[in-house]
């Protein structure tokens, strides 16, 4: 692939206000499961843009693994203290996707492979379009995976057999 536009540092305020919106999201999700969903909003909101902000201004561009991997350890034993090692596994994802984009929105790197003469809104109506599209494909694809397994069942329609829930 050819690189049209140089990567380049993005200002602090836009790189931590999305990271943190995206931990927000992250929040959401593990504070619902906690019982409080505006407690894990305000946590992911904090947590993430922490760590993004140790990520690219603290270790920096240089060393850039050794931040992503930090993120995962981090993310993944706060994980482990709230739901263990199932906690654990889910934080390590959310760590190795904060620590890619963290990079990816701090770096720009975001807009190498698009034509330089796009605006903001273009750009951001890209990955919108993106964020959409997959969830169509998300929402039509995950019935068929459920109905699949139900289709060799021998009981009646929608009813999981034991040996279904074992």
């Amino acid at each position: 692939m050819t690189v049209i536009n140089p990567e380049r540092d993005m200002t602090r305020n836009f790189t931590l206000s999305v990271t943190a919106a995206a931990g927000a999201v992250f929040g959401l999700f593990v504070g619902t499961a906690q019982g409080s969903g505006l407690i894990g909003v305000v946590m992911g909101a904090i947590l993430c843009a922490v760590i993004c902000f140790v990520m690219l201004y603290v270790f920096g561009v240089g060393r850039e693994r050794p931040a992503r991997w930090a993120a995962v350890a981090v993310l993944a034993v706060s994980g482990f203290s709230l739901g263990w090692v199932p906690g654990m596994v889910v934080g390590a994802l959310f760590g190795w996707f904060i620590g890619w984009f963290s990079f990816w929105l701090g770096r720009a790197r975001y807009r190498v492979a698009l034509p330089p003469y796009l605006t903001s809104g273009q750009v951001l109506w890209f990955y919108t379009f993106r964020c959409i599209a997959g969830s169509i494909f998300i929402f039509l694809i995950t019935p068929i995976i459920v109905v699949m397994p139900l289709s060799f069942n021998a009981q009646d329609f929608f009813t999981f057999t034991p040996e279904m829930l074992r």
